[in-house]
């Protein structure tokens, strides 16, 4: 995976239908004080509960497409730029509860053999895969309402949190800042 420039990036979202009303290029995170720790800081958003991620062009460019529908289901997607640059995208993602709830209700039906979802301990769940042209997707179950921490790693990438989407406060979110991030549903 090489670094990208916008247009890369964003992959097609520009036709991206959302159920959320509104589109923006920005993000509404917010930064948590670590002062009293040594840990980089934490970066937080809100996620819309129920709003969908559409139209996504798998092989057309680099994300991670984060969603949250009623009932604390969780939706990943993945997609890689391989159509255009010959290129694969080689993803990883830690997702844990922020509280020490547990995830479980794990489906990976959108995963290929390339793909692995691992459950490394009660609250905490481990994705490694390979995408190229397809759309790798999976999705786990938390508590309702309950945030979730995503810490994600691209190979080759130094900023690979500049490919995270998700719809927060009726808006398409792009990019948090840090390398974790947390995503707090609006409604359970």
């Amino acid at each position: 995976m090489r670094p990208l420039g916008i247009q890369d990036s964003l992959f097609g979202l520009s036709s991206l239908l959302v159920v959320a009303c509104g589109y923006d290029n920005g993000s509404n995170y917010h930064y948590v004080d670590s002062s009293q720790s040594n840990n980089p800081p934490i970066y937080s958003s809100t996620i819309d509960t129920d709003a969908t991620l559409a139209d996504v062009n798998p092989g057309q460019g680099v994300g991670l497409m984060i969603e949250y529908r009623a009932g604390g289901t969780w939706h990943i997607q993945f997609t890689c730029d391989t159509a255009t640059t010959n290129l694969e995208c080689d993803w990883q993602l830690d997702a844990q509860t922020l509280d020490g709830s547990s995830i479980g209700g794990i489906d990976v039906q959108g995963l290929d053999k390339l793909d692995a979802v691992t459950q490394k301990s009660a609250d905490l769940i481990w994705y490694q895969g390979l995408t190229t042209t397809e759309l790798d997707q999976f999705s786990f179950q938390a508590e309702p309402g309950k945030p979730i921490g995503f810490d994600i790693w691209l190979q080759d990438e130094s900023e690979p949190n500049r490919y995270v989407f998700w719809i927060g406060d009726g808006w398409l979110n792009r990019g948090i800042s840090g390398p974790d991030f947390n995503l707090y549903p609006n409604s359970p």
